[in-house]
């Protein structure tokens, strides 16, 4: 009877961690086209490209010229009362007189600039700025495909050992009423249901805590793809683990140096910290530009007080055209040394620059060295958790045999279960560090691409 019980809880275990493997919905890859939909920070990313873009536009509008049509309206009501002394009648004479001028106008006015050092600066700058808004882009592509990979292995990871508890959890309560039943009979002391039940509550609270680790690995990637998953595909059982290509640390060196995204994007930003420099210093730079502007007017009055004389006319219309061409040569003499102040500014600003470069290329090497060094530390630790993985069921087969001949305990077989899953765990986690660490490492070098992710997901049970 012992040993069908302890039988009944070691299956109920072995079982708990098949389980994340039934039913497995949601892949790697759907999981990611999810993200570009909905992700907040690819999103606003692409946006933020976009907005560069146009600003290319907007500083190469600067060297076209500029014209602008005014059309205007008036129209202008005159009373006026005068008086006239007639020294024939000795009289005061009153004259009332009223008019209405009504006019219109249209102004063209056309602007070129003829030279503008500045002006050509700045187009340069945008477009570097557009360069590296592109490249910035590309960073956050990349990105996007790890940090959605570690939140799905996350899960996966945390899942794994909620399983693990669950079923220890199971298994010990299992324990827990077996020493109760023996105590009621008087086969064993209090002391070992005390025992019992501290294990127990100790695998409770275990159980608890994995329990969060899994929501929080959850809420992790919802919060990339707005989706909840309540089942992820799992890893395959067997695959083969590979040294990268080349398997040459100094080669994938040399591949980051050149390719690193963020170390490329460190170096048109100091290009554009250069730029900046002589765009300042343009500011002792004169400039010239050309401005015309056409006037066509025409103004009609009519009298309406006094009657005209005759032969005259009560309305009188006087038409005006005139045009303007002027070259205007604007010299900085004097700024109150704002223009120096801003080439200094300038010159600190672009040795930020070129330190932030530096740091940039410290921070690929670093990173492309620990990727590579992870893929051989995950394919060594996968080979020696294998390795303990079948040492340790065949220890627990050992100590099971024990237990039914009343040789070992059920403390002792709890024991042996749970290193039998501590090192399955490990192993999984061995595998999902392999995985990452690829990953990780083409990133490094700048190569990273959707059909890594692809590849990936083809390790996952379908």
């Amino acid at each position: 009877m012992k040993s069908l019980m302890f039988r009944a809880a070691i299956s109920a275990v072995f079982a708990s961690s098949l389980s994340a493997g039934v039913n497995a919905e949601t892949g790697l890859w759907e999981v990611y086209q999810q993200a570009l939909r909905n992700d907040p920070t690819i999103l606003a990313s692409e946006m933020t490209l976009k907005a560069t873009e146009e600003r290319v536009d907007q500083s190469f509008s600067g060297l076209l010229p500029t014209l602008s049509a005014t059309y205007s309206l008036s129209r202008e009501q005159n009373e006026r009362v005068a008086f006239d002394f007639d020294s024939n009648t000795s009289t005061l004479l009153q004259y009332d007189t009223e008019s209405e001028s009504d006019g219109e106008t249209l102004n063209v006015n056309l602007s070129q600039v003829i030279y503008n050092h500045q002006t050509w600066l700045g187009l340069d700058i945008s477009k570097k700025r557009a360069l590296k808004a592109g490249v910035d882009h590309e960073v956050q592509k990349q990105s996007l495909i790890i940090r959605v990979s570690e939140a799905y292995f996350n899960i996966l990871g945390a899942q794994d050992k909620v399983d693990f508890s669950s079923a220890e959890m199971n298994a010990i309560k299992q324990e827990l009423e077996q020493t109760n039943q023996k105590f009621e009979v008087g086969l064993i002391a209090i002391t070992d249901v005390h025992e019992a039940q501290a294990r127990y509550d100790q695998a409770v609270a275990d159980n608890i805590v994995a329990q969060n680790e899994l929501d929080n690995a959850l809420e992790s990637l919802r919060e990339i793809t707005n989706e909840y998953y309540e089942k992820l595909q799992p890893l395959k059982p067997k695959f083969e683990l590979r040294l990268p290509e080349p398997a040459n640390v100094d080669k994938w060196l040399t591949e980051a140096e050149k390719n690193n995204l963020n170390f490329n994007a460190s170096k048109i930003e100091k290009d554009i910290a250069r730029e900046t420099i002589k765009l300042n210093f343009a500011g002792h730079y004169p400039s010239l530009d050309l401005s015309g502007t056409f006037t066509d007017s025409e103004n009609e009055t009519t009298t309406l007080k006094p009657d005209p004389l005759p032969g005259d006319s009560r309305t009188r219309t006087v038409p005006s055209e005139r045009t303007n061409l002027s070259l205007t040569l604007s010299v900085p003499i004097y700024s109150g040394g704002n223009t120096q102040s801003k080439v200094r500014e300038a010159q600190s600003l672009f040795q930020q620059a070129v330190h932030n470069m530096e740091k940039s290329y410290r921070s690929a090497i670093r990173e492309t060295k620990s990727a590579y060094l992870g893929i051989q530390a995950s394919i060594s630790a996968v080979k020696a958790l294998e390795q303990s993985t079948v040492s340790s069921q065949a220890a627990l087969e050992a100590t099971q045999a024990g237990f039914e001949v009343g040789t070992r305990t059920i403390v002792d077989v709890l024991n042996a279960t749970r290193t039998v899953f501590s090192a399955k765990q490990n192993l999984a986690r061995a595998k999902y560090n392999y995985i990452l660490n690829t990953l990780r490492l083409k990133q490094a070098a700048g190569t990273l691409s959707e059909q890594d992710l692809r590849l990936a997901g083809q390790l996952l049970k379908n």
